[in-house]
């Protein structure tokens, strides 16, 4: 009986396509911080936040870009299902740690979309845009590390996993004032 090939199943590049989703988001969100950054950071920040935000974009786009399989990023410069595997970032563990994502954008994105504002209101989507921005670092730190042999990508995870962890203290010294 002759056997069939094996063929990849789609959800390996859905996977992929997922992260990318994911990392636009967190790049969505640093342009949030950066445009709103009189509201949601300390005042003698806020133009050198704009200023790392700015920069930061260009790594969050190569990220993406090597992420999403729709992208046209030469074979040296993308993301596999490999990279995803060491980082741990694929299958059920994958699921998860992107359904944190989701959960602590939607709860700042809550907090901070909502109407009236308050100052309460600010505080809280401050602390909750904290825990969003420290659980994005961790995942571009895993995905820097599975892909440190390209160091186009890894320094790009490492550019975008620096401003997100800034972001973090920054919102965390706006959450704690009053």
């Amino acid at each position: 009986m002759p056997q069939r090939l094996a063929v990849s199943r789609r959800e390996f590049d859905e996977e992929l396509r997922l992260w990318a989703e994911a990392i636009a988001d967190l790049d969505y969100f640093v342009g949030l911080l950066a445009e709103h950054a009189p509201l949601l950071l300390p005042g003698e920040d806020v133009d050198r936040f704009r200023a790392a935000g700015d920069e930061s974009h260009i790594s969050f786009a190569t990220v993406v870009r090597a992420l999403d399989p729709g992208q046209n990023a030469s074979a040296g410069e993308r993301f596999g299902i490999s990279h995803l595997h060491d980082a741990k970032l694929d299958y059920a563990t994958g699921a998860l740690k992107r359904s944190i994502l989701e959960r602590l954008r939607d709860t700042f994105l809550g907090y901070f979309a909502s109407e009236p504002r308050s100052e309460e209101k600010t505080r809280l989507a401050a602390q909750a845009g904290a825990r969003y921005a420290d659980v994005g670092a961790m995942s571009l730190d895993s995905l820097g590390a599975a892909v440190s042999q390209v160091p186009l990508l890894s320094l790009a995870c490492k550019a975008a996993e620096e401003t997100l962890l800034v972001g973090k203290q920054l919102l965390e010294i706006r959450g704690q004032r009053r």
